[in-house]
């Protein structure tokens, strides 16, 4: 991977060369979420330093067929798969938030019909896979984010859906 570096901003401050930044996002110097670029100038007189870059989010989605009942040795296995997966993506810095989901009979389905707003118990659709749980990662790219999917334990059992997050634009007074 390239080295994460925004243009130097000497000319502009009359400091010192600021060309290099963190590696990850949301650390000083980088936008909310870590999506904040840095455009393009004439560069630093003094380094010639200009790059730009942009992270951006990643929901893995973990289907699985059924959940082991809670408290067997094997609701345990999976947990603990689980759960060093997700210190694993804590470690790299790349965790942004994980979480398992309930069951698809806890679930209530609301639709709006001839104006009025309908609700079902259940799940959207009847299906043998069912959204089990996600994570929301932090990648350079689509390649990084698939390679990190392709190391949940689900992968093994279920799929994994690797989606990117559409970032949506800042509202004016938002911190």
């Amino acid at each position: 991977m390239t080295p994460r570096r925004a243009r130097c901003d000497i000319t502009a401050t009359g400091g010192s060369c600021r060309s290099a930044l963190p590696d990850r996002p949301g650390a000083p110097g980088t936008g909310p979420s870590g999506q904040e670029s840095y455009p393009a100038s004439p560069g630093c007189r003094l380094c010639g330093v200009i790059f730009v870059y942009r992270w951006m989010n990643y929901m893995l989605l973990l289907y699985v067929e059924d959940r082991p009942p809670r408290g067997t040795p094997e609701a345990a296995a999976v947990t603990g798969a689980l759960m060093a997966y997700r210190d694993e993506l804590a470690a790299q810095g790349v965790l942004v938030a994980a979480g398992p989901l309930a069951p698809p009979r806890s679930a209530t389905t609301l639709r709006e019909r001839c104006g009025r707003l309908v609700t079902t118990d259940g799940p959207f659709a009847e299906t043998r896979e069912w959204l089990g749980g996600y994570f929301v990662v932090d990648c350079a790219d689509l390649d990084e984010a698939l390679r990190l999917g392709a190391l949940c334990p689900v992968v093994a059992t279920g799929a994994v859906e690797v989606r990117p997050i559409v970032p949506l634009p800042r509202v004016a007074g938002a911190a």
